[in-house]
């Protein structure tokens, strides 16, 4: 879609959110579309190189498209323009104000933003976004793709500082015409097959280009012919022109929020929305160039979707610090599903499969550190779990079902349910370990959860297999 505050279409949603670290995992109230991730830059020091899955985010991958390797984080007050990613310097805001001051009004973790009064601020918070410094360098539009890891997003926002008030360099292809030009065209641009290249959600006018575009929001106009344009509009005409891009172009002089429908190319959100989900989300400047800006406060919406069927695959963090060996055993069959040391100073997660039938982990797995019975984590989907949930000495980061696929952060209530799983105690371990193979919980179930499994018992093991909740039902 185009953006509201350029074409006057409809508003975006509120998209702000409040967290206290660089990445957070907000969990929804009421039925779960996605799990919504805000993704700051805070805890990243300056220069840090931001490209790479699991960089910023473990579902975050960011890259460019022009081959170079250093999109890294810039610090509001510190840069010396031409620098390198040590010292890197994005932009200079605001215009009326000498000596500049780089990468000027950054938004803080809580998404609110932050202007110093001098170059390298003493005794001021700061705050951090990203940006390509060798594109910037080069006066090259700075273009960049988003892939998230095998997951799919419904949505995708970013944060744009500071276009607008600079009209220098070459279109998208480098043309090496670094003249300023007339028309600018700035945005997202997205796929739902995360394959998918830029040209095949931009018409570049090959054949077939665009065609595999689902979703889009595009900031657009026409201005002054002029290194600093001042008079700015969406129609060709000067004379409808208004406004002022040495201001509404600037980091800190553009508007800021919260009415998004206010915003100007100096400071604006920039936001796409596919249902079906997005697999590979492009921002691209095909036509005009500034290439002195920064990004920020990315918000992801997972695609995830409740337990259902039994979990099949997990990814957990161990909170233990020291190394030591991690084994998870199946509770139905006692397969073995991961063994191995995990050490918490080299790589503090580890994931596995089920075995199970139909490829699930079960009712339940049981977990040992060092041999000794950790924690039981229940599978069967009778009861919550998903991505934030702790059990025992680990926290669960991500996880799939077989019917629901990844699987959404649980209810906010961490109610019960009434899983009524009646698995005869085949393996006679009653009693071991916080072993209870019969789950006949009476309690009320999480929402809309009826988790009626009837697996056949075609392995002969005495086990019914079958989880019918015979609970009520709460707020569904």
């Amino acid at each position: 879609m185009m953006h509201p505050a350029i074409k006057g279409v409809a508003m975006k949603t509120a998209r702000k959110f409040s967290v206290a670290v660089a990445v957070a995992t907000l969990f929804l109230a009421g039925t779960s579309a996605g799990e919504t991730v805000f993704v700051d830059f805070e805890d990243l020091p300056r220069g840090a190189n931001v490209t790479g899955l699991g960089t910023v985010h473990p579902n975050l991958n960011i890259e460019t498209i022009h081959g170079t390797d250093t999109p890294v984080v810039v610090e509001t007050g510190y840069g010396v323009d031409g620098a390198g990613p040590a010292n890197p310097f994005a932009y200079a805001a605001p215009n009326t104000i000498q000596p500049w001051i780089p990468n000027n009004c950054l938004d803080d973790a809580n998404g609110s933003t932050v202007q110093v009064s001098s170059f390298e601020p003493v005794d001021e918070p700061t705050a951090k976004g990203f940006a390509d410094v060798e594109s910037r360098n080069t006066d090259t539009p700075q273009e960049l793709k988003f892939t998230f890891g095998g997951r799919k997003v419904t949505r995708f926002e970013i944060l744009m500082t500071d276009y607008g008030d600079f009209n220098f360099g070459p279109d998208h292809h480098g043309d090496n015409d670094t003249a300023p030009k007339p028309y600018h065209e700035v945005g997202l641009f997205a796929a739902a097959d995360p394959t998918a290249e830029h040209h095949d959600v931009y018409d570049y006018g090959d054949p077939g280009d665009g065609e595999l575009l689902v979703a889009s929001d595009v900031l657009s106009y026409y201005t002054d012919t002029v290194p600093n344009p001042t008079l700015w509009g969406t129609n060709p005409d000067p004379t409808t022109w208004s406004g002022n891009l040495f201001v509404e172009g600037d980091a800190c002089a553009a508007p800021h929020g919260p009415d998004l429908t206010e915003e100007k190319p100096g400071h604006i959100h920039l936001s796409v929305e596919y249902p079906d989900g997005l697999g590979v989300v492009y921002l691209l400047a095909p036509h005009g160039a500034d290439p002195h800006v920064a990004f920020d406060d990315i918000v992801m919406d997972l695609l995830c979707g409740k337990c259902d069927g039994k979990v099949t695959a997990l990814t957990l963090r161990y909170l233990g610090t020291a190394a030591a060996e991690v084994v998870v055993v199946q509770k139905k069959d006692g397969n073995e599903v991961f063994r191995g040391i995990v050490d918490p100073s080299v790589d503090d997660t580890f994931s596995f499969v089920g075995t199970w039938k139909k490829g699930t982990l079960g009712t339940e797995i049981k977990v040992y550190v060092d041999g000794v019975f950790n924690v039981q984590i229940h599978t069967s989907c009778s009861q919550p779990i998903g991505p934030g949930m702790v059990f025992g000495d680990f926290y669960i980061v991500e996880g799939q079902s077989r019917n629901g696929g990844y699987l959404c952060p649980p209810e906010p209530d961490g109610c019960k349910d009434g899983d009524s799983d009646s698995d005869s105690d085949s393996n006679s371990d009653s009693g071991k370990e916080g072993d209870k193979d019969s789950d006949s919980d009476s309690g009320k179930e999480c929402k809309g959860d009826s988790d009626s499994d009837s697996d056949s018992d075609s392995d002969s093991d005495s086990d019914s297999d079958s989880d019918s909740d015979s609970g009520k039902k709460k707020d569904e």
